[in-house]
Parts: structure tokens; sequence; C-alpha cells
């Protein structure tokens, strides 16, 4: 097991969000619409790229991801760090699992559109407070495939994102609130 690795995982990353009661009834005293709570709820899975460095050996060590995701309305990429980590060597059956808490805080730009309120343009963030479990497995020396989970169950966001063609409006809508985010990948990593 080395002190210094780089990798990178691809998974699937769940967004649960969804706006606060309150918040939804001042927009419709705002607007005189009649908007329910699941208008602004961002529900989205989205396929996640995350290049992770790894600073340390067994016991505790410090880690970094930058997670990349694509959606299909908006991109997200954001930085990933985890000061809290312990995982154990276990030489004879070359594995490490390991767990991990840190932050992740994530930039949403939009898909180019015809608004040109948000096209190509930063739109909104997610930040989470995130707990993960991995296990590094070591088919050859330095060379690990990897597998992690992830659950954060502190998420706080707000997306501005472009018209929905279905629903026959041309106008960007926004979702967002508290909730939790679930995630899972595998990916390689050189240690």
């Amino acid at each position: 097991m080395g002190w210094f690795g780089i990798g990178a995982r691809i998974g699937v990353t769940q967004l649960r969000l969804t706006a606060p009661t309150s918040i939804v009834n001042d927009i419709e005293q705002i607007t005189g619409g009649n908007a329910s709570a699941d208008e602004f709820a961002l529900r989205r899975n989205v396929t996640t790229l995350t290049p992770t460095l790894h600073l340390g050996g067994s016991g505790y060590f410090f880690k970094a991801d930058l997670p990349i995701s694509f959606g299909s309305s908006f991109s997200m990429i954001g930085l990933g760090l985890y000061p809290i980590n312990f995982g154990i060597w276990f030489d004879r059956f070359a594995m490490f699992p390991y767990l991990s808490f840190g932050a992740v805080a994530n930039f949403v730009t939009s898909h180019t559109t015809s608004d040109p309120g948000t096209s190509n343009k930063l739109i909104g963030g997610i930040a989470q407070a995130r707990l993960a479990a991995g296990l590094k497995f070591f088919p050859l020396h330095g060379l690990a495939l990897s597998g992690e989970f992830g659950y954060s169950p502190w998420t706080a966001g707000a997306v501005a994102l472009p018209p929905d063609g279905s629903s026959g409006s041309d106008a960007t809508h926004f979702e967002g609130g508290f909730g939790s985010v679930l995630d899972f990948s595998f990916g390689v990593e050189w240690l």
C-alpha cells in the first residue's frame, strides 16, 4: 500500500433534493400561483467520473476527489476534500477497506439551450457532507481496482434548469432544496 496514489472511478450519482414547504408557500404568495413542492424537487440520476488523489497508507490518510457529473440537462464539476479517513491494509488478501468523511462542493452548468439566460452559464450549486465506504483490491503491485459507496445525508442545492421541451414552456425553471445524495462507483488507482 503506497503513500501517494492517483486514479479515477466511474459511477452513478442519485440527487434527491426537495424544496421546503415554507419556501414554496412564499413563492405562491409572491407569484399568485399554485405550486407544489414536487415542482421544485431536484430528482436526477447522473453519470459521474471521479479523478481521485490518495495520500497516506494503512491507518489515517487524506483523500481528494474531483467529481465530474453529466446529466440530461446539466453538468456538474466539484471538489471533494476528505480529511477524516481510516483504512486497514490486509497484506494476505491484498485488500484495503476504508471509511471516509468529508465535504463536496459542486458547480452546475446547463447544456446549450435557446434560452440566453442559461445557455452555457454557471446556474447553481450543490454542497454536501459525504460519508463513504470503499475497498481497494491489488491484483498487481501498485495497481488497485477500487469500489466506493457514498451517502450524503446533509445536502443542499439550487439550480436554474433550461426549459423542459415536454412541458411546452420556454422558461427557465428552478429546482433544489434539501435532501440526500447516494452514489456508487468503480475504478482503477495507481498507488
